[in-house]
């Protein structure tokens, strides 16, 4: 795999790059289950506590099918910004399948 993006950019660099392959084996780039996979702790988010370096663990489409974010697609803040728009707009739901850094909630102040 390309170093340093997701697996689905990679299954779409090397299907560009290299025409003739079959796509059934550009999909299953994206599919194959590593063991990092394996180890990682999937939880549900609100979108306002997504942060940077969580990685989506579905696919985000609004209501009317659009695919907004691939799974494991990787969340920066132009992402985060996407969703919290989208949500605002209510084509899409406010919870959402992440793995990566749960962010540590502030203490309340008294």
């Amino acid at each position: 795999m390309l170093s340093g993006c997701s697996r689905t950019e990679a299954a779409f660099r090397i299907a560009r790059k290299f025409r003739d392959i079959d796509s059934r084996i550009s999909m299953a780039l994206v599919e194959v289950e590593s063991e990092d996979d394996k180890r990682k702790e999937v939880h549900t988010c609100p979108i306002e506590d997504i942060s940077p370096g969580m990685i989506f663990e579905q696919e985000v489409c609004t209501d009317t099918g659009l695919l907004i974010i691939a799974r494991n697609q990787q969340a920066t803040p132009s992402v985060i910004l996407k969703l919290k728009n989208y949500y605002e707009k209510g084509v899409i739901p406010g919870d959402i399948e992440v793995s990566g850094p749960q962010q540590t909630p502030l203490p309340s102040e008294n």
